[in-house]
């Protein structure tokens, strides 16, 4: 992912693609934290989507109620990135001004990153314009990636995930319970 961020010239956008729980939004969670962390950063902004409507909660170990913002239509995510990235700024997102909104991240000079969560479930409608949006965008200032469970969902490069083997499984959860529970080992 960080490669294709990185180096790939050839598409603005990529797939993270693959089964619901193989680690999909953590992954690519894992690489913002690494570019925002970053001495040089790569990108002016990173802004993360979701459309998850709920979340794990690793210190309960369950499944709770998404209390952050989460989006369900194409203007959302415009808006999304316009309070991000142009927070001075003030649209209707539910009119003609939309079209003003997608010019200003069109023409944004700086590097942006736009990362869509849990792309599977928006409606088709939804996902036409996000795709649109997707192509009018610059390589040389933007780059997108999106998440989603359906291979026939992928635009730009695919970068595929897949489910841990015993042994990797295995690995996993010993280097949590090193890390969390150093005691028990």
């Amino acid at each position: 992912v960080i490669d294709f961020l990185r180096n790939n010239r050839a598409n603005v956008s990529a797939t993270l693609w693959g089964h619901g729980g193989v680690g999909k939004t953590a992954c690519i969670q894992n690489v913002c934290q690494q570019l925002f962390c970053e001495r040089e950063p790569t990108f002016s902004y990173i802004v993360f989507i979701t459309a998850k409507d709920r979340v794990y909660n690793p210190a309960s170990g369950k499944i709770v109620s998404n209390s952050s913002k989460y989006v369900r239509k194409y203007s959302e995510i415009i808006e999304t990135i316009i309070q991000t990235v142009f927070p001075d700024l003030s649209f209707n997102f539910d009119s003609e001004e939309l079209a003003i909104a997608e010019e200003y991240i069109q023409k944004y000079s700086g590097k942006l990153l736009i990362v869509i969560d849990d792309y599977e479930t928006f409606l088709d409608s939804e996902k036409q314009k996000i795709v649109d949006f997707i192509k009018s965008l610059d390589i040389n200032h933007h780059k997108v990636v999106i998440t989603t469970r359906n291979i026939r969902l992928a635009i730009g490069t695919e970068i595929p995930t897949s489910e841990l083997d015993e042994n990797a499984t295995s690995q996993f959860l010993e280097g949590i319970v090193e890390e969390k529970c150093p005691e028990l080992l």
